[in-house]
């Protein structure tokens, strides 16, 4: 109850929480919260009213009789002293109704007994002559308290558990019993009785007290009484008072008590009074309960939409939450709020203050982020101007417009040292080379700072291009001091205006060359000997990093003709044009992303709105997760260690299930060739499932711990650490897959046969037990990547089966589509073939591991009692794919859902669909039907 879904976010913990237990009877009388408090309104609004009702009190009537007179001689048994272990009782509030016949003396406890209190130790002897009585029936409310009254009375009891203090007055004490009975006391003739406890469980809250009881007997007429087994809680221990037979004969009668502890251990799973199984109470189920209720339309057919009636509620919610702004429009799925809250346990640790405890990693990302946020109330900006000035040195640009570096040893810097992107973008990527992976460099076209549009124009009727230049040339000045006019009349603003305009011309033609449409063109895999043949005008041992700078060394170049055209520009343009194109793009966009507002703020309407906004806290985390992504890695991993590791043992365990599950079914089935069951089964046994591990961080940014750096001196650091740690591994096999740890998706590494499973994919339920949640939405996708790794993506047959296996897919196929009446396109089917066979084999392992006893088939608390096991199932598998279908999708998750419960053979039965339903297909379609 102290920890609500992570998914779950229709109302805010405090509201939705103090809404529940505001209206509960039961928590303002356990914390006495006054009338008319903020917990206590006047007026309770429950769903079930009737809940709240309090039974009005009956009458009985009086049974006389006439007893016999029996004189009965008691030989007194040995004086017993106990001393009771604190007790605690709870009753249940139901009527107790009680018929008595007249006795000439009625004992109440088993044996006469002095009872000394705590306090003030009194000796109480209670003796009742019989005479006709009437009783009261007692209603009490869910925590009583034993009443000491001088009569039998109506007992009203307060929420607080109370100690009851007994008077040196003869009193007779009241004990409510749990449940309904009736309990006749009757005189008879003395003869051996024999009394047969029922078992009754009574529990209250008292205060611990002490009691010791000494008993006298005294020589009494005979009452036989029937006693219930009564079980005592108390707070630190549980004791259980069963009281043996009592044998009445006309001589003796001998009535002994004994306490019996025993030890009670807390069961989140307990029975209902009228369900086959168990009612989930912990904490996790309470949030599930609520989650999966909140989400539902109740109002919808599930025979009819099953999607609508599992997602109904969350999409209404979360259109008016959008539309009132009160969430980012980005937040249009059950999946991106899984990713939200995982950014929300980033901002945690990064918004969290510093401490002389934190680490040096965690004191790198939170000065990152801090300082980003912190530009934003800048407004003497001439410190961040003075380090773009020092930065912006290593160019030697002078006041003759031109650089001692020259272009090819400026592009490298640029690419180096500001990780920015001048005449081509060059990063590393992953290449097979001679059948290892192997990490080499790609160059592709350069992105160029405006659109496209801007590009096609002449200068002279371009107001964009012109409006840009005219912007510019005062920011070039800005940080630059050579490019100020040292005097009064001097034109070297007039120069650089032209030489700008100079650049815009050179800017047309790269665009041209980018802009040309071949989409057929294939990308060219090259070593540098080749480069400098193929384009002897570019000089790449200084563009290129110093890594690459082996003859040897493998290249992978994009879109060759782009680079045809690129030699031909530099042959044709001045060097210093090519230059001062580079210069500016250190400084748009490299350096001005990372600068206050102030300074951004020049450029605005040129590149967009970004610009002209002040840095938002998920930007500074998108920086961060950018530049310092193993660092903010490795404090998570620290952070949520427990719950990651948990998750990770499970989660291992299940994946083994699915491929052994996989593989015995083509191991038995006759469905599948032998070849192509064998070529399954061969990739079953290669294929790994892998977490993110901790990452290995050889440095990191090492900056003073001073408000004083500027955020974009910290950014340029970070972006250089970053740029030489990847150029480092040029050249060098990859033996494991880089996880994208931070997003929602499984993903398959086709090179190295292993599945990568984020942190997310896992997330979607914050506990695993009941597993059903957790099976049928991480346990599904994990499926689903594992059915797409060994049989394909079904958009195309796979090459390594045989004839009739091909048939057996294509009949599959034709399934789905005459279902439908050829509404889906071939991505749609083979979507819902791939998720259908994932959803019959997560749900074949449920039904084993139910089987096996490994899953206790459990309902939930309220508000979601009402759903059986099997509907919970079907529940929480849709409920992942919750979406708002305000664009159109290729694969909507609507026909998704739809179309792979119509065709599940369970689904029906489970919510009593009729023959002809819209989610009864008449004839289901499974890939692998044995399964079910």
């Amino acid at each position: 109850m102290c920890k609500i879904d992570k998914a779950e976010d229709m109302l805010a913990n405090k509201l939705r929480w103090n809404t529940v237990l505001m209206n509960d009877n039961r928590f303002i009388g356990v914390f006495s919260c006054p009338i008319g408090s903020k917990m206590n309104p006047r007026y309770k609004c429950n769903l079930f009213q009737q809940t709240n009702y309090t039974i009005p009190p009956t009458t009985t009537a009086t049974t006389t009789a006439t007893p016999k007179p029996t004189t009965t001689t008691t030989t007194p048994p040995p004086t017993t002293t106990t001393t009771p272990r604190p007790t605690t009782t709870t009753t249940t509030p139901r009527p107790t109704t009680t018929t008595t016949t007249t006795t000439t003396t009625t004992t109440t406890t088993p044996s006469p007994s002095t009872t000394t209190t705590t306090r003030r130790p009194t000796t109480t002897t209670t003796t009742t002559t019989s005479q006709p009585t009437t009783t009261t029936t007692t209603t009490t409310t869910p925590k009583p308290t034993t009443t000491t009254t001088p009569t039998p009375t109506t007992t009203t009891t307060t929420p607080r558990p109370t100690t009851t203090t007994t008077t040196a007055r003869p009193t007779t004490t009241t004990t409510t019993t749990p449940r309904p009975t009736t309990t006749t006391t009757t005189t008879t003739t003395p003869q051996p009785t024999t009394t047969t406890p029922q078992p009754t469980t009574t529990t209250t809250t008292p205060r611990p007290t002490t009691a010791t009881t000494t008993t006298t007997p005294r020589p009494t007429t005979t009452t036989t009484t029937t006693p219930k087994l009564t079980t005592t809680t108390a707070s630190t221990t549980t004791t259980t008072a069963t009281p043996k037979p009592t044998t009445t004969s006309p001589t003796t009668t001998t009535t002994t008590t004994e306490q019996i502890p025993t030890t009670t251990e807390f069961n989140p799973f307990n029975p209902g009074p009228d369900t086959d199984y168990p009612i989930c109470a912990s904490g996790f189920c309470y949030s599930l309960a609520f989650l999966v209720f909140s989400r539902q339309d109740p109002f919808a057919d599930p025979c009819d939409d099953f999607f609508q009636y599992a997602c109904g509620g969350w999409m209404s919610g979360r259109s008016a939450l959008v539309a009132l702004n009160l969430y980012n429009k980005s937040r249009n799925s059950v999946a991106e709020d899984v990713r939200h809250d995982l950014r929300e346990n980033l901002k945690m640790i990064v918004e969290a203050d510093l401490t002389n405890d934190d680490g040096e990693y965690l004191q790198v990302i939170k000065h990152h982020y801090q300082s980003c946020l912190s530009s934003n109330d800048l407004r003497q900006v001439k410190s961040v101007t003075d380090d773009m000035k020092v930065l912006l040195d290593v160019f030697g640009i002078g006041s003759d417009l031109s650089s001692y570096l020259g272009p090819p040893l400026m592009h490298y810097i640029l690419g180096t040292d500001f990780g920015g992107s001048g005449l081509f973008d060059y990063s590393v990527v992953r290449v097979v080379v001679d059948q290892t992976p192997t990490k080499v460099l790609m160059l592709s076209p350069s992105t160029l700072y405006l659109s496209m549009d801007a590009y096609t124009l002449p200068y002279e009727d371009n107001t964009v291009a012109q409006r840009y230049i005219e912007r510019l040339v005062p920011v070039l000045q800005t940080v630059n001091d050579n490019l100020i006019p040292a005097i009064a009349g001097e034109n070297i603003t007039r120069m650089l205006t032209k030489r700008m305009e100079e650049v815009f011309a050179f800017e047309q033609e790269l665009a041209k060359a980018i802009q040309i449409e071949n989409v057929f063109e294939p990308y060219v895999d090259i070593d540098l000997f080749d480069l400098e043949q193929r384009f002897p005008n570019i000089d790449w041992v200084y563009m290129l990093p110093y890594q690459q700078t082996f003859a040897g060394t493998p290249v992978r170049l994009v879109k060759p003709s782009y680079f045809e055209r690129l030699d031909q520009l530099f042959n044709e343009t001045h060097e210093d044009i090519i230059a001062m194109h580079i210069y500016a793009r250190v400084v748009l966009t490299s350096l001005m992303p990372y600068t206050p507002l102030a300074i951004r703020k020049s450029m605005d309407g040129i590149y967009g709105n970004d610009t002209s906004a002040p840095f938002s806290s998920g930007h500074c985390l998108d920086s961060t997760l950018t530049l310092l992504n193993d660092e903010i890695h490795h404090e998570y991993r620290i952070k949520y260690k427990d719950e990651i590791e948990s998750k990770e043992a499970y989660y291992t365990d299940l994946s083994t299930k699915i491929k052994e599950t996989l593989r015995n079914y083509f191991t038995s089935s006759s469905e599948f060739s032998e070849v192509t069951s064998e070529g399954i089964r061969a990739k079953l046994s290669q294929l790994d499932v892998q977490f993110p591990v901790t990452p290995l961080i050889s440095r990191t940014v090492a900056l003073a711990d001073s408000a004083d750096i500027s955020f974009l001196y910290r950014a340029n650091t970070a972006i250089q650490l970053k740029t030489y740690q990847e150029l480092d591994t040029l050249g060098t096999p990859i033996t494991r897959p880089k996880i994208a740890w931070d997003q929602t998706s499984v993903r398959l590494d086709p090179d190295l046969n292993v599945l990568g499973i984020t942190y997310p994919a896992l997330n979607y339920h914050y506990a695993t037990d009941p597993q059903t949640p957790a099976i049928f939405t991480s346990g599904w996708q994990i499926t689903r990547a594992v059915i797409n790794a060994v049989l394909g993506d079904f958009t195309s047959t796979p090459i390594s089966w045989s004839g009739a296996s091909t048939e057996t897919l294509s009949n599959r196929t034709q399934c789905f589509q005459t279902q439908t009446s050829n509404v889906f396109n071939d991505l749609e089917v083979a979507d819902v073939i791939a998720g259908g066979v994932s959803f019959d084999l997560v749900f074949k392992i449920y039904t084993d591991l139910v089987s096996a006893g490994d899953i206790q088939k459990v309902l939930l608390p309220e508000p979601s009692t009402s759903l059986s096991p099997e509907q919970l199932t079907y529940l929480t598998f849709a409920q992942q794919m919750c979406e708002l279908e305000e664009e159109p999708k290729t694969i909507s998750n609507r026909n998704r859902v739809n179309n792979i419960l119509k065709n599940d053979e369970g689904f029906p039965n489970a919510f009593e669909c009729s023959t002809g339903a819209r989610m009864n297909a008449d004839r289901k379609c499974h890939l692998l039907s044995n399964l079910n």
